[in-house]
């Protein structure tokens, strides 16, 4: 495929390389061929060779331009005005062709798919080795592959898929247009709303780790209820999240979870949160709407997590969080304090050093 048609499929600006070219001496074919080369392959900045489209999405990296192999490079659009005030040759010195878009990321994903296109759907059906108990209810259009156990009473909505060894539970309910991946457990009574991704080994709805020892003895509390996934929910690979012990715990419209991450029961998370790899979130916590919780952060047990909260990496979170704005460290404190602490703490060396001099001159001075 021509750069040329390329960029006219998509509907960007180019970057004006005649003049550029022109100046090498280049004639006739190969003039051409530098101002519209071939474009075999779509691929990340890093993997670029020649006959390769590529995507740079900020300003911030244009400086990497200069090293790139690739025929073609697709920029953001404020990219054009800084490249046509500093000069092209300072930028791009090897003349690549630039292709400048509103939306590069999302055209550069149309490029992807153009090149390498998705994987089908799987064809509507139940696979002979699939197991569909008679009393479930099946909607239309749903694809069940080999090794699905559906259980009595499960209701499965129109176009869901369920990938090989998903496992659902008595009286599941699986929205509309859900894809389940494989290996997927959903426990009995368990709701996943419409358009929910679940990924390969996510388990909904295994009893909450809550136990009675006023006997001696750890014994297993009531496990009663159930989990309730909102539509357009996402969870990632091995995500696991425990049931009510008489309610629901709840899982918020458009909240995306990463892999391996653990929501205890009795949680009512919010809509359209973020929850990281590796987050812990215990037992009978809220958190509110927006709320981001990055990589390996911990929340204690009933505690309250306000709307618009973000949280770092590694924080722990000891009780409730009141106001929107950013946290860090362990106990997680407001990022204004919690900047002047991580000065304070870089500092200490060198108060020990002055508290280590005024010491030993005290000492000095009772000498005399």
């Amino acid at each position: 495929m021509k750069f040329s048609e390329l960029a006219a499929w998509i509907g960007g600006a180019t970057a004006a390389l005649t003049d550029f070219w022109q100046e090498t001496g280049l004639t006739g074919a190969q003039l051409s061929e530098k101002l519209d080369p071939e474009i075999s392959n779509a691929v990340p900045f890093a993997e670029a060779q020649k006959g390769s489209i590529t995507l740079l999405d900020s300003l911030k990296k244009l400086s990497s331009l200069a090293g790139s192999e690739a025929s073609a490079v697709i920029l953001p659009k404020d990219a054009e005005e800084k490249l046509a005030a500093d000069g092209m040759k300072k930028w791009n010195p090897k003349g690549i062709a630039l292709l400048f878009s509103d939306a590069p990321y999302q055209d550069f994903a149309k490029i992807v798919s153009h090149f390498d296109p998705p994987i089908p759907r799987p064809a509507a059906g139940i696979h002979p080795r699939a197991f569909v108990d008679e009393t479930a209810k099946i909607g239309q259009n749903v694809t069940i592959m080999a090794n699905v156990c559906v259980g009595p009473n499960v209701e499965i909505g129109a176009n869901v898929i369920l990938h090989p060894n998903v496992c659902l539970m008595e009286g599941v309910k699986i929205g509309d247009d859900s894809v389940l991946f494989p290996n997927v457990t959903v426990y009995e009574k368990c709701i996943v709303g419409a358009r929910c991704i679940l990924h390969a080994g996510v388990v909904l709805g295994a009893y909450g780790f809550g136990y009675d020892s006023s006997s001696g003895r750890h014994i297993l509390s009531p496990q009663l209820g159930n989990v309730v996934l909102a539509d357009d929910v996402e969870l990632g690979a091995n995500t696991t999240i425990d049931r009510g012990t008489f309610g629901s715990t709840r899982i918020g419209e458009g909240t995306k979870i990463d892999d391996l991450v653990m929501i205890g029961h009795n949680c009512q998370i919010g809509r359209h949160n973020l929850l990281c790899s590796q987050v812990g979130i215990a037992g009978s916590s809220t958190t509110g709407d927006y709320v981001v919780c990055a990589g390996q952060v911990g929340l204690a047990d009933h505690i309250s997590i306000a709307s618009h909260v973000i949280i770092g990496a590694q924080a722990g979170v000891p009780g409730n969080l009141t106001e929107p704005g950013t946290y860090l460290g362990a106990p997680a404190t407001n990022i204004q304090e919690m900047k002047r602490q991580f000065v304070a703490v870089k500092q200490l060396p060198d108060y020990w050093k002055t508290l280590k001099a005024l010491a030993q001159k005290e000492q000095k001075a009772a000498v005399r």
